[in-house]
């Protein structure tokens, strides 16, 4: 090796005499690259996503449960003064309403009773559009929720859970089972009330008519009676309750119900 090669060398190795290239060859820069591992995905985000589902459900189902209470009184405050405006507008003789007898039974005038009736029957349209949007929520948060637990089922797939992981998830899918029960029968529950939307709201005469099914104002009375569930219902819906109560999966609810 000349002097010219030599100096070179030494150059490269930073001017440590001695060093060579083959050592300097072994020198390898340490790679900051690391294979990142697979984050396994969790049941307990997706149990807490179906608790958020559940608890958005029954409120909506207060919430339409409270509007069809108003379209019932509503109804009922439609027909009497519907039935009040035929009164007065009913052509009286000169004689009525002196001696003992009272030409009306109301103090309101047929101005106020029009605008009354009027008010109502916005409400009245406003209550049904209400209840047809929270219909409709409590159907996409039932679809959330069936989405939620197909989620889990898959993740149940690619790794074994705990015991009482397998516990919960069977609940849940008793509680997905019966809020579609529900859902599906509150559903027809609305549409029968939708239907009942006729002259005979406001018209006395067509009131009760069996070809259409009867009297609104007592159609929404029976729909607001059945909107709860029945006793054999009411006691399934305790497992609803225990999910609810439930703040992390690590707790063996079957065991404790069976106790």
């Amino acid at each position: 090796m000349d002097a010219n090669q030599k100096a070179f060398q030494e150059f490269i190795l930073g001017g440590r005499k001695g060093a060579s290239i083959s050592s300097a060859s072994t020198i390898s820069p340490k790679s900051d690259f690391q294979p990142k591992k697979k984050k396994k995905k969790q049941f307990g985000p997706i149990f807490k996503a179906i608790q958020g589902r559940i608890e958005e459900w029954k409120d909506l189902d207060g919430q339409l449960e409270a509007v069809l209470g108003s379209i019932a009184n509503l109804r009922d405050r439609l027909w009497w003064e519907s039935n009040q405006l035929t009164k007065q507008e009913r052509p009286t003789k000169e004689w009525e309403g002196f001696g003992f007898r009272e030409r009306s039974n109301t103090t309101l005038t047929v101005d106020d009773m029009e605008m009354a009736l009027s008010h109502d029957l916005l409400q009245h349209e406003k209550m049904l559009s209400g209840a047809r949007t929270l219909m409709a929520s409590m159907a996409q948060e039932q679809d959330g929720m069936g989405r939620r637990l197909d989620e889990w089922m898959l993740l149940h797939l690619e790794e074994e859970p705990m015991i009482e992981v397998k516990e919960v998830k069977d609940l849940v899918q008793e509680a997905y089972l019966l809020l579609a029960e529900e859902l599906y029968r509150k559903q027809m529950i609305l549409q029968e009330i939708l239907d009942s939307c006729r002259d005979g709201l406001v018209i006395r005469e067509s009131v009760g008519s069996v070809d259409v099914g009867g009297e609104p104002r007592e159609i929404a009375r029976k729909c607001c009676g059945k909107w709860r569930s029945g006793q054999q219902a009411k006691d399934r819906w305790g497992l609803i309750d225990d999910l609810l109560a439930m703040d992390s999966l690590n707790c063996n609810l079957k065991k404790e119900r069976d106790e």
